[in-house]
């Protein structure tokens, strides 16, 4: 998740607000929004709350953070709301918080919170459950499923840094403000946040991080996205034949040492998956559709003869 600390377009700041609140569920008349606008010009900054305005007295709050962390914060008041966020609403600008203001100091204090706490889930971690003991099971489930079961494991295990980063979003909220997560540094991060986890064999799966958080419960949500999984010399691992086929040419001689990439039982029942279906049907060994027939289960293997890869299927 990233947000630019110069944002020249207003369009950019209403995305940016659209994505912090459910559409489902609007903030109600009695929420103040505090809202991101680094390294803006005033105009700029009078623009963003304009467009987030949705209704008369409605207070809109638009955060600068500067480079050293510290924040001034300018407090607009809806003089007249246009169509719910949307333009045409007119705003005028109340007072400006110093950074020795109480808010701005209390953004400062949960910016420095909530980075420490991020900084420590997201890095490389070690997958300690027997569920996935290689990166060629987790690849056969779709990307979208196992990051979110990667996503709720990862939460699980650090509970205590999500419930601070919880508690900070918390406090505003019971304050009546709606927080957006570009306020804060780790919405706001010039690189992409990223997780990798490591298997018991070696091989790897990296995720992009990617941060939500809801006004109904200011939980913020993290999610995985962008999957990549890596044999234990650090190469994609295809989901296709396709690819496979490629593979095999990539990984040369060590198609007959499937340890040099990983599990081979995992890397096996990945093969035989990806070049058969687990089950088929057949129809009674005639030829002729004679016989009793039914559903039978294939296994497949990998050989080599004459330096061509073929992969053989078998009834059992």
């Amino acid at each position: 998740m990233k947000f630019n600390l110069q944002i020249a377009c207003m369009g950019i700041a209403m995305l940016m607000l659209c994505s912090v609140f459910n559409a489902s569920a609007r903030p109600s008349m009695e929420v103040d929004l505090i809202l991101p606008c680094h390294g803006c010009s005033d105009s700029q900054k009078r623009q963003v709350a304009a467009n987030a305005a949705y209704t008369w007295g409605q207070k809109i709050y638009i955060a600068d953070r500067s480079r050293s962390g510290s924040y001034t914060v300018q407090e607009y008041h809806v003089a007249m709301a246009g169509p719910a966020m949307a333009s045409g609403s007119s705003v005028t600008l109340r007072r400006t918080h110093s950074a020795s203001s109480p808010l701005s100091s209390e953004l400062k204090t949960t910016d420095i919170k909530t980075t420490i706490a991020m900084d420590k889930v997201t890095g490389s971690f070690q997958y300690q459950e027997a569920d996935f003991k290689s990166a060629f099971d987790a690849v056969r489930m779709s990307d979208s499923v196992f990051g979110d079961w990667l996503a709720d494991y990862h939460a699980q295990n650090f509970a205590d840094e999500f419930s601070v980063i919880d508690s900070e979003f918390a406090k505003f909220a019971a304050k009546g403000f709606g927080l957006s997560l570009g306020v804060i540094s780790v919405g706001l991060s010039d690189k992409e946040m990223t997780v990798v986890y490591t298997f018991a064999d070696g091989t790897k799966v990296e995720a992009d991080v990617d941060l939500s958080m809801m006004y109904a419960d200011s939980k913020v949500r993290m999610r995985f996205k962008n999957l990549k999984f890596k044999d234990k010399k650090g190469m994609s691992i295809p989901k296709t034949k396709f690819g496979l086929e490629r593979y095999f040419g990539r990984i040369g001689t060590d198609i007959d040492r499937l340890e040099e990439r990983g599990e081979p039982e995992s890397i096996s029942d990945h093969l035989r998956e990806v070049f058969s279906p687990n089950y088929s049907e057949y129809d009674g060994g005639d030829g002729n559709g004679g016989g009793a027939g039914g559903l039978g289960k294939l296994a497949c293997v990998i050989s080599e003869a004459h330096k061509v890869k073929v992969v053989t299927c078998y009834w059992y």
